[in-house]
């Protein structure tokens, strides 16, 4: 064969296919981006999901308890007649309601007071994990 070598359908310039180990760093960087898209793509259908389960479950929740808020409600209203109608027994019944009606309106600025409060301090302070983070490089430093 004059220094030529025959080239048939098995024989080609072209060097063997590499495996897995002998990927070029830049074949290596393609599929690791490509697979970490997908994973990121397939993780946020999941939360999404499970945002929307939780959701629903939220929703059919606050259901039963803005009922439950409804009928505590109307238990309370008929308690506070029930007061105004035993102190009218010993006071005029206008009076009786004027200082029950009083009692409640006391008592619930009380507890709108106590739970605003609270909401404040809640809202000012960070979330749990972003405090743990924040502590744990205070330590750090």
């Amino acid at each position: 064969m004059n220094g030529t070598e025959e080239m048939g359908p098995d024989k080609s310039n072209r060097p063997p296919p590499r495996s897995d180990e002998e990927k070029s760093m830049g074949q290596l960087f393609k599929e690791l981006s490509r697979d970490a898209l997908h994973l990121a793509a397939h993780e946020f259908g999941l939360t999404k999901r499970d945002i929307s389960r939780k959701a629903s479950d939220v929703f059919k929740i606050s259901r039963l308890y803005t009922a439950g808020i409804l009928i505590f409600y109307a238990g309370f209203i008929f308690v506070l007649a029930a007061l105004v109608l035993e102190l009218s027994k010993l006071i005029p019944t206008s009076l009786s309601a004027f200082l029950v009606g009083l009692a409640a309106l006391v008592t619930g600025l009380i507890f709108i007071q106590v739970g605003s409060k609270r909401m404040r301090e809640e809202t000012h302070s960070p979330p749990k994990p972003v405090q743990i983070l924040r502590d744990g490089r205070d330590r750090a430093d």
